[in-house]
């Protein structure tokens, strides 16, 4: 089973979205990310995502965006917010830190500009 965790906003918003395809008889078939493929809606499949990172990023001159980029940049902040290692790399389904740690949180190099200027050598 998956779990999704977001913000109380987020549910907002989502319901939100929810109501206005209701409204204007939208059928995304339960779908909050949907394509219409002929007739039929599904939901966005990978491809999909990749095409629309590509778009996204040649807008704002990343043109290696790749969707699991929001993961990593996701879990460096919550890390960098003070969220611990263990429970983003259990947020993120790791086995264990070590990836997490190796593959997924990129170093605040300001910070550690601001704690190497603590002791002014």
């Amino acid at each position: 089973m998956v779990v999704l965790y977001f913000s109380a906003e987020v549910k907002e918003l989502l319901l939100a979205v929810k109501a206005q395809r209701e409204e204007r008889g939208i059928d995304d078939n339960g779908w909050v990310f949907y394509s219409r493929f002929e007739k039929s809606v599904g939901p966005v499949t990978n491809g999909t995502l990749n095409q629309w990172c590509k778009r996204i990023g040649q807008m704002i001159d990343v043109p290696t965006l790749h969707p699991h980029d929001f993961r990593h940049s996701g879990a460096t902040l919550l890390k960098h917010k003070g969220m611990s290692l263990e429970d983003v790399s259990n947020l993120l389904n790791h086995a264990g830190t070590d990836v997490t740690k190796k593959f997924y949180i990129r170093e605040d190099r300001s910070k550690i500009q601001m704690e190497k200027d603590k002791y002014d050598i």
